[in-house]
């Protein structure tokens, strides 16, 4: 007992030493310390000053005087250096020599370092690398003010009040956890405007049934800001996990077709047709043995003839082209195969594949795995193919890095390739692996990541499940965070998902362990989990007790998706609002809204307003889906369209009084209503030109 005494007691005494060496921010609701900035702070130097004195703010009510370093020369009290300041480098820290996103938290008492490599890039720019400053300043507000970020806006900001802030010491340098860590938007940068890349979600502005013009563009910066709070981004290396040959059919298909896919003729053709149908961009009524797209109005849906050594020569020589048009840059060779499956049939390709299941083997497959056989197993000759071209680039430069595709139907590893660590292949689980998993087919995704992983590869997680769900309560929390930490587990170099539906409220717990995972992986996916529901003070045990029961509902709406998508000619990637009103009828969002009522009622009257707006933020969020999933019912019946307008007016002007709360990403909704519908019927309420967001960035 003496023994853990003493123990208790030096330990006691080291974190009242490391207290004792920190620095006083505030002190009884007054500032204590001064941030200082370099001379003419860079933008992102600037912008990780303005979140550290905004959540200093909102956590103490006190404003920490800001000062360039040219006017602190007598400052007193503690100092807190932000950016690549001459202090930092008075005080050791190289930032010219940090990497990409990499910070240095460093001091104790009297001073603070704060830095990164500071440059001129945009500080919500995904795409900029010297991003650490601002890392930096993150990761202090969550050590020391215990800041948490649920969703994106002011509600979503959890900031503990506080009357004394003082941290500890620091001597760290600490790099990006992954080199690329991206939930797909499709905006575009264009200099300072940020554009919407999906026609669908521009023209649902342009027809007005999405945000107005001034509520997309504050929706679009508190996203921005709140990715960027839980530091999504990539590295200037970031590996492509794009489709590598689209434009070559019309660039090379007429002087080289023997580059390009050839389709099936003959008995294959008539077993293909007896078995498969037409499939994802190949029409087999278009088929006859020719080389390129069966479709010549869709170019793009052509897959290459792999086995062609003249065309793995042209990629090295086209890689060997960007190489010199980019001297001392990271240049990858892209092979990524285009969107669409591999379909050359030709006898070298054939050659290079394991041998196929045969139709019995095949039929006793669950359906989720058949598609990856479809209409063959191609893995190993594109193994193969990405080792031939490596082969070739690695004897001009050793350091190549190859990226390609595990997708579609050379998903399937085979047993006999071993790879290099520098060929980086995006994870694509695609067909029927959206969520929710059947358990066993959450274990066939795992092993196949094991065997790609044990052939020397380097992985990277990259599913789209996060598209599908449009607008509903479409919850899995549980099944992405145990998929995610299993790719962490066995070697993944990073994460792209595709896209993010920004249904806030609806989706919350998903959307939140999606960005909280990508900062802090390590962490137990119920302890993630305990930070969401804590803020909503007395209500938290009833709204964990919602999101499990739409996570319930969502589970067991699985068991039956393949019939009621069936039935309503619907998908998941874009179309599942068709069978929202299916799936979600009336008396789901009857118990959930019951459910809510208690949380309502829990919160009544506390001395925190907080707790009860985030709870009517939730239950905005399921009006909303309520509001989407009557107008989904209205098609189905073929409801006569002056009640349809009437839906939509209503879910509009719901859009218009809900706007600035952030609790959905209303291009996105819009979008999908056009895409399931307005092929016959016309959504526009009030059109206007489609506009980029200005997003220029002003100290």
């Amino acid at each position: 007992m003496m023994l853990f005494l003493i123990i208790a007691l030096l330990t006691l005494g080291l974190c009242s030493q490391a207290i004792a060496d920190g620095l006083t921010w505030v002190e009884n609701g007054q500032p204590r310390a001064t941030v200082i900035v370099p001379d003419d702070a860079l933008p992102i130097a600037a912008y990780a000053t303005q979140e550290l004195v905004e959540h200093v703010r909102l956590a103490t009510g006190a404003t920490l005087p800001v000062m360039s370093e040219g006017q602190a020369g007598g400052v007193a009290g503690g100092r807190i250096y932000v950016g690549s300041t001459r202090a930092a480098k008075d005080a050791g820290i190289d930032t010219g020599a940090l990497g990409d996103e990499t910070f240095v938290l460093r001091g104790g008492e009297g001073a603070l370092y704060i830095a990164g490599r500071d440059g001129k890039g945009h500080p919500l720019n995904f795409n900029n690398p010297d991003s650490g400053t601002l890392w930096g300043v993150y990761e202090v507000l969550e050590r020391v003010l215990k800041v948490r970020w649920l969703w994106p806006g002011e509600l979503g900001t959890v900031v503990p009040h506080a009357d004394t802030v003082r941290s500890p010491s620091f001597d760290e340098t600490v790099p990006p956890r992954f080199q690329l860590r991206r939930i797909r938007l499709y905006d575009r940068w264009e200099g300072d405007n940020v554009y919407l890349a999906l026609t669908e979600q521009r023209d649902a502005q342009a027809k007005g049934i999405a945000f107005s013009e001034e509520g997309y563009a504050r929706y679009l910066r508190d996203q921005l800001v709140f990715m960027r709070r839980h530091r999504l981004g990539n590295t200037s290396r970031e590996v492509s996990t794009q489709h590598g040959f689209e434009g070559w059919w019309e660039r090379y298909g007429k002087e080289h077709p023997e580059w390009f896919q050839k389709l099936p003729e003959g008995e294959m053709l008539d077993e293909w047709q007896r078995r498969f149908g037409s499939m994802w961009g190949l029409p087999l009524d278009k088929a006859h043995g020719q080389r390129g797209p069966a479709d010549l109005e869709s170019p793009n849906l052509v897959s290459m003839c792999v086995s062609n050594v003249e065309l793995q020569r042209e990629i090295v020589r086209r890689w060997q082209e960007e190489r010199a048009k980019n001297p001392g840059k990271f240049v990858p060779l892209q092979l990524g195969e285009n969107d669409i499956s591999a379909y050359c049939t030709c006898d070298a390709c054939r050659a290079l594949d394991d041998p196929q299941p045969t139709e019995a083997e095949m039929a006793a497959m669950p359906p989720s795995v058949r598609g990856m056989y479809e209409p063959m197993n191609v893995a190993r000759r594109y193994v193969l193919f990405w080792k031939g071209v490596y082969d070739m680039a690695a004897e001009i430069d050793p350091d190549v890095v190859v990226t390609a595709l595990v997708y579609l139907n050379y998903f399937v590893c085979p047993d006999d390739v071993k790879l290099s660590k520098n060929i980086v292949l995006p994870f694509v689980p695609w067909g029927g692996w959206w969520f929710p998993r059947d358990p066993r087919e959450q274990e066939w995704v795992r092993d196949q990541w094991r065997q790609w992983q044990r052939t020397g590869a380097t992985l990277v997680y990259r599913p789209n499940y996060t598209w599908t769900g449009a607008g509903m309560p479409y919850v899995y929390a549980h099944q992405m965070a145990d998929i995610y930490q299993f790719a962490l587990r066995h070697g993944a170099d990073g994460f792209d998902f595709d896209m993010l539906n920004g249904q806030w409220a609806a989706n919350g717990t998903t959307l939140y362990l999606l960005h909280r995972l990508h900062e802090h992986p390590e962490m137990g996916v119920e302890e993630l989990l305990e930070e969401y529901y804590l803020a909503f003070g007395p209500a938290a045990p009833h709204v964990k007790a919602y999101f499990d029961y739409w996570e319930a509902h969502t589970t067991a709406n699985g068991l039956v998706a393949g019939e009621v998508m069936g039935r309503n000619k619907a998908n998941n990637l874009h179309t599942y609002l068709r069978a929202a009103h299916d799936f979600y009828p009336p008396e789901s969002f009857d118990r959930a809204e019951a459910i809510l009522a208690q949380a309502c009622k829990a919160v009544e009257g506390n001395d925190d307003p907080l707790y009860a707006r985030r709870v009517d933020f939730l239950a905005k969020g399921l009006a909303h889906a309520r509001l989407t999933a009557r107008l989904s019912a209205l098609f189905a019946e073929k409801a006569d369209p002056e009640r349809i307008r009437q839906q939509v007016e209503e879910l509009v002007a719901f859009r218009r009084e809900t706007e600035g709360l952030c609790i959905a990403d209303f291009t996105k909704s819009g979008g999908d209503e056009l895409k399931c519908f307005g092929d016959g019927f016309d959504f526009t309420i009030k059109p206007s030109p489609y506009k980029p967001v200005e997003m220029k960035w002003k100290k």
